[in-house]
């Protein structure tokens, strides 16, 4: 054992408390997505790197066309998809193992509900989709034909915008609504799976003679107590169901049983080879109640050195936050451990039990007006988006706050000239004696009569002089200059993606999505 271990759910608490700091009360962190890179790669067909340096920052930020803030409705815990999948070992839920790195819960994207595995078929291949029905009374447990026991955890919403081919959005509590999770389904304290850590050897089940059975008495004699052992299993003709073996009288071949045979005229009575069959039994024990192992032939299988190899819950119970299992039976060295319930039972925190530790952000540019209100140009093109926390508007010594952050912002240089030809759309104008040297200059995004809107600004604007076309040769002179929305290179830059090109058109809207893992 370590001697200190941090918890993996250190990883959910950090993106919990990300994905609330963009919507709490202030003091808030103020985050926004933002679009960049209207000029070609040099090569379009293998996107530039981006390295984590100061210097890259620094060119995405003069790379930035706009941004939209985000909102609560644009960020969301994910859990990575894991879809069900024919032939595959998947783990089982264990309370004593850390299971941050095993592969316990799977998808059904046909109905989109969410299992976690509580039992594998001790070690099988799961052959049987978990697409049953959960209902409060299975308590959202089922076991399909191959024997595979599945809980149900939620069903992620159809259509949400969180929902991709890698990830899905998961509930951090019964609370949340749209995600099929109900309180009765909540299993507090049940007991699933027994895990066998030792099978010990010389447990099996054995069919032996009574040459003395009578009706109505607890006191029989058989052939040989070989393989028979107190607290195991007693069936036969006229046994009632649930009767043990309470005592053994050595030296007489002689039992004892926990309940009387069945009384006279209930049947006919061979008092001589009547066959009894002895099972071993496992006992669970703690401070819950109701747990009971399986004893027939598909829930218990002893093999033929007598260890045993697989054990079935019957009935799971409630309440236990500690339990035991006793073996009875004839056998030795069998180690069985009950594995327990999270608190409050399976599902009642998806995102905590299944390990989720990433958030996404989804937000959408040009929902109902294509151009955000003319801040974004819909005949650009952009190759890079990313995420921006608390910048400073521009001129401003502090981030921008829930007063002050507008909901969309233009990042571009706009500069109003005297009236003349138009330049080409991309391409680098400049202020000073040549490109090479010039003083100011940046790349045409968007223009109209009067209005030119750069990006990849670099240098000092000078007002009343001529801004030069490279490629056109087009010269006007420039009589006016509006600042983007935010100071470059303030607040920080937590994520930027660089890809082909996308062509923004009239009409057109771009669902921007990230993944952010902690």
């Amino acid at each position: 054992m370590a001697k200190n271990y941090t918890s993996n759910k250190l990883s959910l608490f950090l993106a919990e408390q990300f994905n609330e700091s963009f919507y709490e009360p202030e003091p808030t962190s103020i985050g926004y997505v933002f679009i960049g890179n209207n000029i070609s790669y040099s090569d379009e067909l293998n996107p530039d790197e981006i390295e984590n340096t100061w210097q890259d920052e620094r060119e995405v930020w003069d790379n930035m066309l706009a941004a939209k803030r985000i909102t609560g409705s644009d960020i969301n815990i994910v859990l990575p998809v894991v879809e069900w999948t024919s032939g595959t070992i998947y783990d089982e839920y264990d309370d004593s193992v850390d299971m941050t790195a095993k592969n316990f819960y799977v998808v059904d994207s046909s109905t989109r509900r969410v299992w976690k595995c509580l039992y594998n078929n001790n070690g099988g291949r799961s052959t049987v989709r978990p697409n049953l029905t959960p209902t409060a009374t299975n308590k959202g447990v089922i076991r399909p034909t191959d024997r595979y026991l599945w809980k149900y955890m939620f069903t992620y919403p159809s259509g949400n915008k969180f929902s991709s081919l890698n990830y899905i959005p998961v509930p951090l509590s019964q609370n949340v609504s749209g995600y099929g999770t109900s309180y009765s389904y909540l299993d507090q304290g049940a007991i699933y799976n027994l895990e066998i850590n030792s099978p010990g050897t010389g447990y099996a089940r054995t069919t032996i003679n009574a040459t003395d059975f009578a009706a109505n008495k607890n006191t029989i004699t058989l052939t040989t107590l070989t393989g028979v052992a107190n607290g195991m299993l007693v069936t036969g003709t006229n046994v009632a169901t649930g009767t043990i073996v309470s005592s053994i009288i050595v030296g007489q071949n002689r039992i004892i049983l926990s309940t009387n045979t069945n009384p006279a005229g209930a049947g006919t009575y061979a008092r001589t080879n009547n066959p009894l069959s002895f099972t071993p039994r496992v006992v669970i024990t703690g401070d819950g109640s109701g747990a009971t192992v399986g004893t027939g032939p598909l829930q218990s299988i002893f093999n033929i050195s007598g260890q045993i190899t697989r054990l079935e819950m019957a009935t799971f119970g409630t309440g236990y936050t500690r339990a035991n299992a006793t073996i009875f039976g004839a056998g030795s060295g069998a180690v069985i451990r009950p594995v327990i319930s999270p608190k409050f039972g399976h599902g009642y925190n998806p995102a905590k039990e299944l390990g989720a530790s990433s958030v996404m952000v989804a937000i959408k540019i040009g929902d109902g007006d294509s151009t955000e209100g003319g801040l974004i140009s819909d005949a650009t093109t952009f190759r890079q988006f990313g995420f921006l926390r608390d910048p400073h508007k521009y001129g401003n010594t502090i981030p921008v706050n829930s007063t002050t952050a507008n909901n969309t912002i233009s990042q571009l240089h706009e500069i109003t000239l005297v009236t003349g030809n138009s330049y080409t759309i991309d391409e680098f104008v400049y202020q000073g004696p040549d490109a090479a040297n010039a003083t100011f200059s940046g790349y045409v995004v968007s223009q109209s009569s009067s209005i030119i809107k750069l990006s990849k600004v670099k240098g000092s604007f000078s007002l009343g002089q001529i801004v030069t076309g490279q490629t056109s040769s087009i010269t006007r002179n420039a009589i006016k200059i509006k600042y983007p929305e935010f100071q470059p290179y303030t607040g920080d830059i937590l994520y930027a993606r660089n890809f082909g090109k996308v062509q923004r058109i009239s009409g057109q809207a771009e669902l921007l999505r990230f993944v952010l893992t902690f």
